[in-house]
């Protein structure tokens, strides 16, 4: 699911630029130009907020303590007033960030990114034959499995193999992720710890010469 930002800006060019800016880099963005649209569509699922703080007379201010009455999600205001008294003020009401205008795209990404991985909406998943890992929890699930949450040795060679499934992964390659002088040995004894993790339907096979191969078998399913 894409993370949903709201874009609250009354100049509509500059509206429109960050919208393909955002949605070029696989946001989904909800847009509006007055302060009576974003009152209608902040109570919408939205991940983050991106104000300009004086649009059409009116002051976005009066709006965050209302904001952040039902959501936490993250506000970052635009504008081109840079009076400390306002700053401070986007500040005591808990914005997230104050961004200056003229707006720099760039800089206005690296903060968009910044707030979103901050607020934990950023989550590596990978997903193979109806499993899916999600690599900053280190938790795996299937359909009729309960969660599986792996220890950080090895959720570092479970995530390479499910990473790179159906392939067969080298020892080296394996080796070098547990540390520089990681032996044959020590890659063994943690395979062997990650294995007692692992549900029935998952196997870890040792391909002599070539390296380790992760097996998914079909899930139960159950009776129809």
């Amino acid at each position: 699911m894409k993370i949903r930002i709201l874009v609250c800006e009354d100049d509509r060019n500059l509206n429109q630029k960050i919208q393909s800016l955002l949605v070029s880099h696989g946001y989904e963005v909800i847009s509006c130009q007055t302060i009576d649209q974003l009152c209608e569509k902040a109570t919408d699922h939205i991940d983050l907020f991106l104000l300009d703080v004086h649009m059409n007379g009116e002051s976005v201010f009066d709006c965050l303590n209302w904001i952040h009455g039902f959501s936490e999600a993250p506000i970052l205001l635009l504008s081109a007033d840079l009076e400390e008294s306002s700053i401070l003020e986007g500040y005591r009401l808990n914005a997230d960030e104050y961004i200056e205008k003229p707006v720099r795209p760039q800089i206005l990404l690296a903060k968009i990114n910044a707030a979103v991985k901050r607020a934990g909406l950023l989550q590596e998943t990978i997903e193979k034959e109806g499993w899916i890992y999600n690599v900053e929890e280190r938790k795996l699930t299937g359909d009729q499995q309960k969660t599986i949450q792996f220890s950080v040795p090895g959720a570092v060679l479970f995530k390479k193999l499910f990473q790179s499934y159906p392939a067969v992964v080298s020892k080296e390659v394996l080796k070098s992720l547990i540390s520089e002088d990681c032996t044959d040995g020590s890659l063994r004894v943690r395979f062997a710890e990650l294995r007692k993790q692992l549900p029935d339907q998952i196997e870890i096979t040792n391909l002599r010469g070539k390296g380790y191969q992760l097996v998914l078998n079909q899930q139960d399913l159950g009776d129809e």
